[in-house]
């Protein structure tokens, strides 16, 4: 399975890369879409076909996205927004909140859901469900997580420091990931709907979203919202009452 993770994550950049040059060439709007995003789902499809034998499958059954647990999944990762935001209020010396969009906002929340869609079948539709077959559900979360950072290049940028914090966050996120979809299978739609919730959260903070002071902020919330959702599973499960409560894994997060 380690050989496995290494291939997806080569084939990933190297189709982010690829639909990064072709939306470069053919002079398309980041805004508009992000082809690059798709990156990690080209990548994971490409596993799935090469690696049919393994039996992993994306799940992508509409009927185990209720509405409560659609607007669930969009709502929670943008608790940590919420919970971040006094102290950007109260720094506003060194936060601006204001930032100019060259794209209409429908066709920006539009690129956003495909673009989520794009990533999930990658992270989580592929590498987390594969992951998850042989590893504990913190350590296979821990390794999605640095690997989901890490695939942002663009935070290279900003320093050692700014990675290092990005990593904690990402891996809190997929920590708190895998405490909404591991009973459901890592659906793509509840999967998208929640990366779509980072997404929109995130615009924002789009000013500041590159400063290290901003991601510290943003680590500690993930962080605090992954140490909740995992006293919540183990509550759950032991009240008997979580729809996953029979499954082996559970426990490893709890």
């Amino acid at each position: 399975m380690f050989l496995r993770a290494v291939l997806f994550y080569l084939l990933a950049f190297f189709f982010t890369f690829l639909l990064g040059g072709i939306q470069q060439a053919a002079g398309i709007n980041s805004q508009l879409t992000a082809l690059p995003q798709w990156g990690p789902g080209v990548a994971g499809l490409l596993m799935l076909l090469i690696f049919r034998k393994d039996g992993v499958k994306l799940n992508f059954k509409l009927k185990q996205v209720s509405p409560a647990r659609g607007f669930g999944a969009l709502l929670l990762p943008m608790f940590p927004a919420v919970l971040i935001f006094p102290v950007v209020w109260l720094r506003q010396e060194s936060f601006s909140l204001q930032y100019n969009l060259s794209t209409p906002l429908l066709l920006l929340l539009g690129s956003l859901a495909l673009g989520a869609v794009g990533e999930e079948i990658g992270w989580r539709g592929y590498l987390h469900a594969s992951l998850n077959r042989s590893l504990k559900p913190l350590a296979s979360s821990a390794i999605v997580g640095t690997l989901w950072a890490l695939w942002h290049f663009g935070f290279y940028q900003n320093g050692p420091v700014y990675v290092l914090l990005a990593v904690v966050a990402f891996i809190a996120t997929s920590i708190t990931m895998f405490a909404v979809l591991q009973d459901i299978d890592f659906n793509i739609w509840s999967a998208s709907l929640f990366h779509y919730g980072i997404n929109l959260s995130s615009l924002f903070y789009l000013s500041v979203i590159n400063q290290a002071s901003y991601m510290l902020l943003y680590a500690v919330a993930w962080v605090a919202v992954a140490a909740m959702s995992m006293v919540w599973t183990k509550q759950a499960r032991r009240a008997g009452d979580h729809p996953g409560a029979g499954d082996s894994d559970l426990p490893g997060l709890a």
